[in-house]
Order: structure tokens, then C-alpha cells, then sequence
């Protein structure tokens, strides 16, 4: 079959996170999402985006993030065109412009670019291959940059006081570029079944009875709809940048752009931060 050699390269990453991979020509959008997560070893907990930039289309994975957009004013209509991922097809956009955009994780703020560097037409497998590559992804939930340069310093230090908490909260991630893993992992992507949008993860964390259902609509509910248990694993799981594990403490739940964000204080240093609920 068709196939497309593409490499995918983390921005402002130093030294340069970057993969070759080869993905199946016919797979949509929401597939090639599928790729670069396991491609970085991710785990898919936050939304996505892709972008064409000759067109202006936007390729994401909620329904309701189009139904927002349509839902304006036609003056107030911003010139991006939502799309869903699931519905595209790579190959129109990549063979033509040769590059796409794609952002992950809305809080941590990841940019790929996504390159097309060859066309090969006898690829036999009906998953992606990672061909090369060279360094580790940040883990999930970082704080980005400045958050994982922190990270690796506590992580890359035994001696360090919070190096064994920094280890089991970045729950097996290694410090070294893993073909062997990120092959594993390609090579389910294709059988696994099409992926639980995170707004609807959480919506099934409880089943309330239908005479106390919770109205989803805002964010505060949907605080509250998730199990206090968890609700409690979130505020402890917390990153801050300058103490690094820690707790959220006098918080509250606010939302921007169809995410929902745990807002507050570390309760080590007092110093504001924050974490994606989606």
C-alpha cells in the first residue's frame, strides 16, 4: 500500500525531539493524532489540533468545538474552518503542501511540525514504524519547557530530595529516545478502537441516578461529576515549576477554549499555578 515518510519534530526543543516515521497513506487526521501520540510515547489525555496553513482549516476532535464556530455571528466567524479530524484524510493536505501543524495539550502547549520527506507505494504493514529518531518527549502534565528543564534537573539527580517522587509521578518515562517502545506502541494504534473524547471520559466517570443527573455544561459540574477520589489524586498530582510535585490549594475551577483548568496556589511556595482537567 501507499505509504508517506514523515517527520515529526517538537518546536523550540533542544536538543531536537524529532521522529521519522512511516504512516499508511490513507489515514485521517484523527489517526495521525493516534501516530504522533505513540510516536512520543503520550497517553491522549489532552485535546488536539491540526492545521493547514494554505487552506486555514483547523482539524479537531470535538463536534463542539465546530458547533461553537458555526454558532457565530458570520462578522464574528474567525477565517479558520473546523474540521473533524476523524473525517480527513492526510493525504489531500500533505501531498500538496508538504507540511502540516499540530498542537497538543492546551496548558503544556507542544507544537509538532509534520513534514512529508518521501512517497513510498509497497509499505506492508497496516500501522505506523518509527524508522529513526533521537531524544525523549516531555512527559505528560510537565508545565512545559521551563517545567520539564525542572523536571530533568530533579529526575537526572539521585541525590536530589525529590528525585524519587519525581520518578513515580512521571510514571516510568525514560530519559532516552525508546524505538523499541514507541514500535509497541505504533502497532496498536491501527487495532485499538477509535479513541473516548476526554469530555466524554469524564462525563463517564460517575453514573448519577436520573433523579440527581449533573449538568456537564459548566465547568464547576464537571469538577464535581468526577469521583472524589479523583477530584483529590488531581489536586495532589499537581507540577510547579519551582518545587516541582506538589498540591493545588485555594483553587477553583475555570475554563477557556472548551478546557476546563484546575486553577490555584502551590501549596509549597504559594505561587499560582495550574492544571488541564480534560
Amino acid at each position: 500500500m501507499k505509504a508517506y515518510t514523515l517527520k515529526i519534530l517538537l518546536n523550540n526543543s533542544s536538543p531536537a525531539v524529532w521522529r521519522s516515521l512511516k504512516v499508511p497513506a490513507s489515514i485521517t487526521f484523527q489517526r495521525l493524532h493516534e501516530v504522533i501520540q505513540g510516536a512520543m510515547l503520550w497517553q491522549d489525555y489532552h485535546e488536539f489540533e491540526f492545521i493547514s496553513l494554505e487552506d486555514t482549516y483547523r482539524f479537531v476532535r470535538d463536534q463542539e468545538i465546530i458547533d461553537e464556530q458555526n454558532a457565530m455571528d458570520e462578522q464574528d466567524r474567525p477565517k479558520w474552518q473546523y474540521k473533524l479530524a476523524k473525517k480527513v484524510q492526510i493525504d489531500r493536505f500533505l501531498t500538496r503542501d508538504k507540511k502540516v501543524f499540530y498542537t497538543y495539550d492546551y496548558g503544556d502547549y507542544w507544537n509538532i511540525d509534520v513534514t512529508l520527506e518521501s512517497i513510498c507505494e509497497n509499505y506492508d504493514k497496516p500501522y505506523a514504524t518509527c524508522l529513526a529518531g533521537e531524544h525523549p518527549a516531555p512527559p505528560e502534565d510537565v508545565g512545559g519547557w521551563e517545567g520539564f528543564q525542572q523536571f530533568l534537573e530533579v529526575f537526572r539527580d539521585p541525590a536530589n530530595e525529590d528525585h524519587e517522587e519525581m520518578v513515580e509521578w512521571s510514571e516510568g518515562w525514560k530519559d532516552k529516545f525508546d524505538k523499541q517502545a514507541i514500535n509497541s506502541a505504533l502497532r496498536k494504534v491501527i487495532l485499538k478502537r477509535a479513541p473516548v473524547a476526554p469530555s466524554v471520559r469524564a462525563s463517564k466517570a460517575v453514573q448519577p441516578r436520573a433523579d440527581n443527573v449533573i449538568d456537564l455544561s459548566s465547568p464547576r459540574a464537571k469538577w464535581l461529576a468526577l469521583p472524589q477520589s479523583l477530584r483529590e489524586q488531581l489536586l495532589r498530582n499537581a507540577y510547579c515549576p519551582h518545587c516541582g510535585i506538589t498540591e493545588i490549594i485555594d483553587y477553583h475551577i475555570s475554563s477557556e477554549k472548551q478546557m476546563v483548568y484546575i486553577e490555584g496556589k502551590c501549596k509549597k511556595c504559594g505561587k499560582a499555578i495550574s492544571r488541564c482537567l480534560d
